[in-house]
């Protein structure tokens, strides 16, 4: 798949080490994944994912950008921090 358009991305993980990292069981998991898949949401294929529709996905999970900063404001807000950004 092409990664370059912002939709698709590598996760080379099982559904149970998915389940193991988030917390629900990989029953639970398996029935997310495929209720994204019957939604037209997102696909899965060789440890890839694609999401098919972004703006649904967003407002779904309710993803706001404005909680994402540059590395660098995370690096100056750790404790005892005080360089300036790269």
């Amino acid at each position: 798949m092409d990664q370059s358009d912002g939709l698709s991305f590598d996760l080379p993980m099982t559904q149970e080490q998915i389940a193991d990292a988030l917390g629900p069981t990989s029953v639970h998991t398996n029935r997310m994944l495929q209720s994204l898949r019957a939604e037209g949401l997102a696909s899965f294929s060789r440890g890839q994912v694609r999401m098919l529709d972004r703006a649904t996905l967003e407002a779904a999970a309710e993803f706001d950008p404005a909680t994402l900063r540059p590395l660098w404001q995370l690096e100056l807000s750790a404790p005892g921090a005080s360089r300036a950004p790269r």
